[in-house]
C-alpha cells in the first residue's frame, strides 16, 4: 500500500490532541480522557514528549 498524501487521519487526530493540550494549558489528564487512554506515560508517548523531556534533560 502506497501512501500519497502526507496528511492522513491519524496525523490530523494526533495534531487536533496536541492542539487540546496546549490551549489546556498542558493538562494531561484532560487529553488522556479525550483518547480513552489509562496513564499519563501512554499519552506522553502518543504526544512524542516523553522523548521532548529525555532530550531536554540530557542536554
Amino acid at each position: 500500500m502506497v501512501v500519497t498524501n502526507y496528511l492522513d487521519t491519524h496525523m490530523m487526530r494526533k495534531n487536533d490532541v496536541y492542539r487540546a493540550y496546549t490551549q489546556s494549558n498542558y493538562n494531561v489528564g484532560l487529553v488522556m480522557n479525550l483518547l480513552n487512554h489509562s496513564s499519563k506515560a501512554m499519552t506522553l508517548t502518543y504526544l512524542g514528549l516523553d522523548r521532548l523531556v529525555l532530550k531536554t534533560i540530557l542536554d
